[in-house]
C-alpha cells in the first residue's frame, strides 16, 4: 500500500486516492508443482429484525388508528375478530440458506530458460432468497509465462479470463424491491391462495399483489389502503428473471533487454489489452389477479398497469495500455543510484445498446426476445458510446548513501482527453528523504533495535476521474426536438492534491515487533464536483466544475507482531487512523452546495450532513401549540419527533436545517 505522494507519484492520476500494488503469482524454476484448494460454506441472512405476528400487528394498527384521531369506526377493530389470519413471517418465507463452493487449481514450474504458471477455478454461490433468485457462478483461467532468451533478453505474457453469471433480485418493474415488500407486507395476509379460491391456479398460486379496492373484506380480501401498498415478495422472487453475465479478459506481452557490462541499463516495453463484455436481460411477468380495469385500477398498481416486458442491455469496453521504461541501476562504493524514465499511453473505448418491449403475447423462455414484444406502445431503444485517452511521461531518481540517507525525486506529466485542449496537461512533482538511524554507529550496538527510520515527503498528484466530454455541451433527441442534456465547462482543469508526510518506522527484536507512525496533510485545489443548475435552464444533468479547495489532515499508526523463525508462525496487525476533513474555499459563484441531505460550505466537512435538529418527542397537543404557531406540513401529532425551530418563527421549514454530522470516519 502506497500512501504518500512521493511513493505514489510514478502512477500518476490513478494514484490520487492512494495505490495498492498487487503482485500476481508466477512460475519458478524447478519441478512442476500442483496445488488444489477447495472450500465450501453456508450463507444465511442473520440479525434480521423481529417481525410482529398477526395478532400483534392488528393490535398495533388498531392503536395507531385511534391515536391518529380519525373519525368513524376503526376498521381494524372489526377485522381483529376474523378467523382467517395467516400469521405470515414474510422475512422467514423470503430467506433460505445458500451454499457456496470454490475450487482453484494451479500448476507451476519451469527451468532457468522458461517459467510457467497455469491456474483455473470455479465459484458457485447459491442465493439466500427463495427460488435461488440471487445465485452467482464464475469460471476463471490464468496463465503466466516468462522466457529467458539469453542472459540479457527476457519476454513474457500474462493472460486472465473470467466469465461470471449472476441472477439479480427484482429490480425491473419493482422500484421498492423485494426486501422492502417483505418488511412492510402485513403478516395477516398468506403467501399462497387457498386451492378453493376461484382465482387460484397452479401457475400463479400466490396471493395478489397488491390488493385492490374491489377486493374488500366483504369479499374475503384485505383492503389495500388499510393494509399497506405492498406486493407479495415471494411472488416477485418466483417471477423475476433478471440475469447479468460478464466476460472479462486481460492480457499483456512484455519484452526486456539489458545492456552494459553489469546489465545496469534495462529497457522494458509492455503492451496490454483489457476487454469486457456485459449482457443484462430482465423479463418480468404480468401476474396477479385481474384488477377489473377502469376505475378499479388504484394508484397505477393494477395488473393492466404493469404488463409483462423485457429490458435488455449489451455493452463492451476495450482498454489498450502501452508502457515503456528505461531503468539505470548502479552501485559504486557507498553509493546507490537508480534512475528511471518512461512513458504510458492508455486508450479506452466503450459502447452499449439497450432496448425495452412490453405486452408479450407469450412469456415462455423461447419468446423472451426483443422482436416478440409489442411495437405499438412502451417501445424504447437506446445506445451509447464514449472514448477517452491518457498520455503520460515520467521520470524518477533515487539515491542512497551508505544505506543511511535516502533521496527520491519524481516528476510526471499527464495529458487527459477529459479536459479541453488548453487545460489538457497536468504536471506533478514529488520529493522524499529518509534517514535510517539504525545504521548509524551510535545505534548499531543496540542489539534490540532492528530498524529505526525517519522519513518525510512532499508531492503532488492529479485527478481526472470525471465523466467523458465534461468540457463539452451535450445534446439529446426528444421526439422531433434536440435539447441540451448537459452544459459543458471548457475551463475545467486538473484537480491537484499537494500532500505532506512525516513518518517514523521502528522495529525491535529482529523486527518481530514493528511500529509505524505518520502525520499527513493533503490539500486539494480545483476539486472536481458536479453542480446542479437552476431549473430555469431546463432538465439537464449536473455540470462539472472546479469547485474549490479541501484539506485532509490526520495521523496513522500501525503495529505488527510476527514470528517467522519457528514452526509456529504468526502475523498480527493493528492500525489506528484519524482524519479531519474541511472545505477551505469554494468558487466565488458557489457560496455553498446544498443537496437533499447534505451541504458543502467553507469551514465544514465535504458533503456534511444537513438536516433538522432533533429535540425530543412531542408529549401532548399543548406542547405542539406552544412550540409551533405557524403553518407546518405535515401537521405534527403527539408522539412525533420535535425538531428545533432555529429562527423561532413558529414553523419548521428549510430555514431550520443545520449541520448535523460529518460523513467522514475518524
Amino acid at each position: 500500500v502506497l500512501k504518500d505522494a512521493s511513493a505514489a507519484a510514478i502512477y500518476g492520476s490513478r494514484a490520487s486516492a492512494g495505490v495498492i500494488v498487487i503482485t500476481t503469482k508466477s512460475g519458478a524454476a524447478g519441478k512442476t508443482n500442483f496445488d488444489i484448494n477447495f472450500y465450501g460454506g453456508i450463507q444465511y441472512a442473520s440479525n434480521l429484525p423481529k417481525m410482529l405476528n398477526a395478532q400483534q400487528y392488528m393490535n398495533v394498527v388498531e392503536k395507531a388508528w385511534n391515536n391518529a384521531g380519525y373519525s368513524g369506526t376503526n376498521p381494524y377493530t372489526a377485522d381483529k375478530g376474523r378467523s382467517d389470519f395467516a400469521n405470515t413471517d414474510w422475512l422467514g418465507e423470503l430467506f433460505e440458506p445458500g451454499y457456496m463452493r470454490n475450487i482453484q487449481m494451479t500448476a507451476s514450474g519451469g527451468s532457468d530458460k522458461l517459467q510457467y504458471l497455469l491456474s483455473a477455478g470455479y465459484v458457485s454461490q447459491d442465493g439466500i432468497v427463495v427460488y435461488d433468485n440471487d445465485k452467482y457462478k464464475r469460471f476463471n483461467f490464468r496463465t503466466n509465462i516468462n522466457a529467458n532468451l539469453s542472459e540479457k533478453i527476457k519476454i513474457g505474457t500474462n493472460l486472465q479470463l473470467s466469465y461470471a453469471v449472476q441472477d439479480k433480485l427484482s429490480s425491473k418493474g419493482d422500484a421498492p424491491g423485494i426486501i422492502r415488500h417483505a418488511l412492510l407486507r402485513p403478516p395477516v395476509i398468506p403467501v399462497y391462495k387457498s386451492p378453493s379460491d376461484p382465482t387460484y391456479s397452479e401457475t400463479n398460486p400466490f396471493t395478489d399483489l397488491p390488493f385492490y379496492l374491489h377486493n374488500n373484506r366483504d369479499a374475503g380480501g384485505w383492503e389495500s389502503d388499510k393494509y399497506e401498498w405492498t406486493q407479495n415478495p415471494i411472488a416477485l422472487a418466483y417471477f423475476t428473471d433478471d440475469t447479468r453475465s460478464h466476460f472479462k479478459t486481460f492480457g499483456n506481452l512484455f519484452g526486456e533487454i539489458s545492456v552494459l557490462p553489469e546489465k545496469e541499463l534495462t529497457f522494458r516495453t509492455n503492451a496490454g489489452v483489457d476487454l469486457n463484455f456485459q449482457h443484462e436481460k430482465a423479463f418480468f411477468v404480468n401476474f396477479g389477479d385481474d384488477d377489473g380495469g377502469g376505475s378499479q385500477i388504484d394508484r397505477g398498481l393494477g395488473r393492466q398497469n404493469r404488463p409483462n416486458g423485457l429490458d435488455e442491455y449489451r455493452g463492451e469496453e476495450l482498454t489498450f495500455t502501452w508502457n515503456n521504461t528505461l531503468n539505470y541501476n548502479k552501485m559504486f562504493n557507498l553509493h546507490s543510484l537508480n534512475a528511471l524514465a518512461g512513458s504510458e499511453f492508455i486508450t479506452n473505448y466503450g459502447s452499449g445498446i439497450n432496448a425495452s418491449r412490453r405486452r408479450y403475447e407469450y412469456d415462455t423462455e423461447k419468446f423472451r426476445y426483443i422482436d416478440f414484444g409489442s411495437t405499438e406502445q412502451d417501445v424504447w431503444n437506446g445506445g451509447s458510446g464514449s472514448e477517452w485517452a491518457l498520455m503520460s511521461y515520467f521520470t524518477s531518481l533515487t539515491y542512497v548513501y551508505d544505506m543511511r540517507y535516502m533521496l527520491t525525486a519524481n516528476f510526471r506529466a499527464d495529458a487527459s482527453s477529459r479536459f479541453a485542449e488548453k487545460n489538457r496537461w497536468g504536471y506533478f512533482p514529488s520529493l522524499s528523504v529518509g534517514w535510517k538511524l539504525s545504521e548509524e554507529q551510535f545505534l548499531k550496538k543496540q542489539d534490540w533495535l532492528s530498524d529505526l527510520k525517519l522519513r518525510a515527503s512532499i508531492g503532488q498528484l492529479g485527478n481526472q476521474e470525471i465523466a467523458n466530454y465534461a468540457y463539452l455541451t451535450l445534446i439529446k433527441k426528444d421526439g422531433d426536438k434536440y435539447l441540451v442534456s448537459r452544459y459543458g465547462n471548457p475551463d475545467l482543469k486538473w484537480e491537484t492534491t499537494t500532500q505532506y508526510n512525516v513518518g517514523l518506522d521502528a522495529g525491535i527484536f529482529r523486527n518481530r515487533l514493528y511500529f509505524t507512525a505518520d502525520y499527513f496533510h493533503k490539500y486539494t485545489t480545483d476539486i472536481l464536483l458536479p453542480i446542479s443548475l437552476p431549473s430555469i435552464v431546463g432538465d439537464v444533468q449536473p455540470t462539472i466544475v472546479n469547485a474549490g479547495e479541501v484539506s485532509n489532515r490526520g495521523w496513522e499508526f500501525g503495529i505488527t507482531l510476527r514470528n517467522s523463525e519457528t514452526a509456529f508462525k504468526y502475523n498480527i496487525n493493528a492500525n489506528l487512523s484519524t482524519v479531519k476533513n474541511r472545505v477551505e474555499k469554494l468558487h466565488p459563484n458557489l457560496p455553498s452546495l446544498v443537496g437533499s441531505v447534505t451541504r458543502t460550505e467553507p469551514g465544514q466537512p465535504l458533503n456534511a450532513y444537513y438536516g433538522y435538529v432533533f429535540e425530543g418527542v412531542y408529549q401532548n397537543t399543548d406542547e405542539i401549540k406552544t412550540h409551533l404557531h405557524g403553518t407546518t406540513n405535515p401537521t405534527p401529532l403527539p408522539g412525533d419527533i420535535r425538531f428545533k425551530d432555529r429562527n423561532d418563527d413558529g414553523r419548521i421549514d428549510d430555514i431550520d436545517r443545520d449541520f448535523i454530522g460529518d460523513p467522514n470516519p475518524g
